[in-house]
């Protein structure tokens, strides 16, 4: 069984930010890494945990940096 804090998938966002990511039903969060000037990650956006019955972000995550 999932716990919190488990990665369920890593995808790679567009240039315009967007993505595509299928999950079922249940708890999820989302972060936000960006990639740094010296190629490292940094995490820049963690979601509060969302239910999702659908498996469906019902809207934008909007990250202003």
């Amino acid at each position: 069984p999932l716990t919190a804090g488990n990665e369920v998938k890593s995808v790679v966002s567009d240039q315009l930010g967007r993505f595509y990511l299928l999950v079922g039903p249940g708890k999820y969060f989302v972060t936000v890494d960006a990639k740094m000037p010296d190629a490292s990650y940094k995490t820049i956006y963690k979601s509060d945990v969302m239910d999702l019955k659908d498996g469906i972000v019902p809207n934008d995550i909007i990250i202003n940096r």
